[in-house]
């Protein structure tokens, strides 16, 4: 799943903030660190492409980040640009096709 302001991102953003194609989310089978499958974020397009004001994780700069349960992703350094904060599923909660839970603010 991808989130920019390209209509052909699964989620659209419309800030001047947000690249076209900003950030990727990437669902990860379980391995050796990981017994569940998880989500990683990408910054910029799959292709290497990197945003103009980068990808942040509870605010550092990332490239490729694991994400755990409430962290919150920020489409530059300034605390005014949108965030997301991604949420994981309850385990009782049974889900035939994984979404990204995320909450928009601005």
């Amino acid at each position: 799943d991808s989130i920019g302001r390209s209509s052909a991102c699964s989620i659209t953003v419309i800030d001047s903030k947000v690249s076209r194609l900003h950030c990727c989310f990437i669902l990860m089978q379980p391995d050796n660190l990981h017994e569940k499958p998880y989500y990683i974020v990408r910054d910029g397009a799959l292709t290497g492409e990197k945003s103009a004001n980068g990808t942040w994780v509870n605010g550092k700069k990332i490239i490729i980040q694991t994400l755990e349960n409430q962290d919150e992703i920020r489409f530059g350094e300034n605390l005014l640009y949108p965030k997301l904060i991604f949420l994981v599923e309850q385990e009782e909660r049974i889900i035939e096709h994984p979404t990204i839970p995320i909450e928009y603010e601005v």
